[in-house]
This record gives C-alpha cells, sequence and structure tokens, in this order.
C-alpha cells in the first residue's frame, strides 16, 4: 500500500497535469534570477515578461538597448544554461 504514495515533488514533476503549472514556475524563475545573472543591468533594464521564449526587456535608453541587442547571443545563451532548458530563443527590447 505505501508503495502507492509519492512525495509531492513526484507529483508536481511527473504528473502530465501540472506541466503548464511547471512551465509557469520555470519561466518566473528566469525573471527572478536575472539580476543574479546580470547586476550589472540593474537600474538600466527590468525584465518584463517571458512569453513563448520571448523575454521582454524595458530597457533606459537607447545605447543601452543597442549594447543589449549587440550581445543578445550570449545573453540568452547566458539564460537558458542557468535554467537547463531552452527557455529563451529571442528578447524584445522596449522603451
Amino acid at each position: 500500500m505505501s508503495d502507492s504514495f509519492k512525495s509531492l515533488f513526484e507529483v508536481f514533476s511527473q504528473e502530465a497535469s501540472f506541466k503548464n503549472v511547471r512551465d509557469i514556475v520555470a519561466r518566473q524563475a528566469v525573471l527572478d534570477n536575472f539580476f543574479s545573472l546580470f547586476p550589472g543591468f540593474a537600474g538600466h533594464v527590468t525584465p518584463v515578461k517571458l512569453e513563448k521564449n520571448v523575454l521582454t526587456l524595458a530597457v533606459d535608453n537607447s545605447v543601452m538597448r543597442s549594447e543589449l541587442k549587440f550581445h543578445e547571443s550570449e545573453i540568452i545563451k547566458k539564460i537558458n544554461d542557468f535554467a537547463r532548458a531552452e527557455r529563451v530563443t529571442k528578447i524584445k527590447f522596449q522603451a
């Protein structure tokens, strides 16, 4: 009888019905840890949302936006390495 019991972790990580919740948690983890990955961006960049693998960043000026666009592939790689999955495929910059 005890073989039928699962931990909450097992249920959350394995049950198909929790897939959407797992995806939401994973996306939020990227946003929550953004400044630990990129501490130099604080005060200039704000992570807005991550939907359909597109990370939207609010940038305070055009110079910073150009610099970030130039380094977009490096930023994406660092985020995906942190997440251990392909969470970001593109970055959208907004003023």
